[in-house]
């Protein structure tokens, strides 16, 4: 089976990139292990994220130059969601559920309980406000008058008010309407063997059949490095297990995406009144299951701790479900995006996106994939980015990738 594009992963990033190149009546197709958006794309907690990582306040001038790369993708965020919610605008008519199943841009808050964490987020929000993101920095009645549910022991926050959230599980069912009525090829069930790069097109080997592409997208998230090495293209990803605790609808009102930081726990109230809480401690590894993690049950009992301390009202949520999967985080805390090879290149071309905030950047990568691979410009400097980074790095370190003078501890994972 040929295809002009064969996108290997049917997560979010895989399934958005696959509705940008059908609009351009691209042939392509979708290789997926278990089901679409079936893994960490609808099992995160949905946050739609425009402030920079609260430990920001604290990095070196090393840590925060690198960090300043990542402000065209964050200024890129808002716009892309909002393209995405207007190409499923239909869906939600239809199904008159935009009320219970659509985004909510109602803003987003980093808190701080004490001195120190007030005086990190007031070097962050100085460097928001240099690196033009539009962030403000709160305290006493002016945090109060935001949010009057807030616990008195919250001293200072930084404020985001365009800053929102999608329940991940109502996006996927969606995304998954579009991209089956969109007459896109998916392959599900298919687990990727083995993948050869050829002089005119890719190979890819799974357990039921092979399917060739003359370009080839990856949208593997957690899995992008051992699929990577199958092509000898190197790529310091690790995956993380990160879990999400879900509420029964509540009549408790949290009116912000609202996050702590001191210890990267995020809570936030769906359209439909449930809560979601997380971030916080993560998940365990459970390699015999699709999502590849399970919940902790340790850890969603501590992330609900943090939460009450935020907002004390949560001490009587009725929490239902412990949700988990794998996210992909580089040990330089960047994304990886844009081209695998460098250029010119004999060969096929792969493209490809993972890591960062990838539930809140994908509708940003999914763009970005499409226009390389339809040979257009595209706006954002990808170079940081670049997967070739991590065979530099290694060949200057004897196989080990270290990030250049920093500590991966500056580059936790989101909330």
């Amino acid at each position: 089976m040929h295809h002009d594009v064969v996108i290997v992963g049917g997560g979010l990033v895989g399934c958005l990139t696959a509705l940008e190149l059908a609009d351009h009546g691209i042939d392509c197709a979708i290789v997926e292990r278990h089901r679409l958006l079936a893994g960490a794309s609808a099992l995160n907690a949905g946050g739609i994220y425009l402030q920079i990582q609260h430990q920001a306040g604290s990095l070196g001038p090393l840590q925060q130059a690198q960090m300043a790369h990542l402000i065209p993708l964050i200024k890129a965020t808002k716009p892309a969601w909002l393209r995405l919610g207007e190409r499923l605008s239909p869906l939600l008519k239809k199904a008159a559920r935009q009320a219970t199943c659509g985004p909510r841009y109602s803003g987003g808050l980093v808190v701080a309980t004490n001195k120190q964490e007030a005086e990190d987020l007031q070097r962050k929000f100085q460097l928001e406000h240099e690196w033009g993101l539009s962030v403000t920095y709160l305290e006493g009645v002016e945090l109060r008058a935001l949010d009057r549910s807030i616990a008195p022991s919250i001293v200072a926050a930084c404020f985001c008010q365009d800053e929102g959230f999608w329940d991940p599980g109502s996006l996927a069912s969606l995304v998954e309407a579009q991209v089956r009525a969109a007459g896109v090829k998916v392959y599900e069930d298919h687990a990727i063997v083995g993948v050869t790069r050829h002089s005119r097109h890719f190979a890819v080997t799974t357990t039921k059949s092979a399917v060739q592409g003359a370009r080839m997208v990856c949208a593997l998230g957690a899995y992008t490095a051992p699929f990577l090495d199958m092509l000898a293209v190197p790529c310091s990803l690790r995956a993380l297990p990160i879990q999400v605790s879900v509420s029964a609808p509540t009549e408790l009102k949290i009116p912000y995406f609202t996050r702590y930081a001191g210890d990267r726990v995020s809570v936030k109230q769906m359209a439909d009144t449930r809560i979601f809480i997380g971030g916080g401690w993560e998940a365990d590894w459970a390699p015999s299951l699709n999502s590849g993690a399970r919940a902790n049950q340790e850890s969603a009992a501590h992330n609900r701790r943090v939460a009450e301390r935020i907002y004390p009202e949560i001490r009587a949520l009725d929490l239902r479900e412990h949700r988990a999967g794998l996210a992909a985080w580089s040990m330089d805390g960047l994304p990886v995006l844009g081209h695998a090879y460098a250029a010119p290149s004999s060969g096929p071309e792969l493209v490809v996106a993972c890591g960062g905030n990838g539930f809140s950047l994908a509708p940003v990568y999914a763009e970005v994939l499409s226009r390389l691979i339809r040979g257009e410009e595209v706006a954002l400097p990808l170079a940081p980015f670049s997967v070739r980074r991590f065979a530099a790095a290694r060949e200057t370190s004897a196989g080990t990738f270290v990030p250049s003078q920093q500590s991966t501890e500056a580059y936790l994972p989101p909330d």
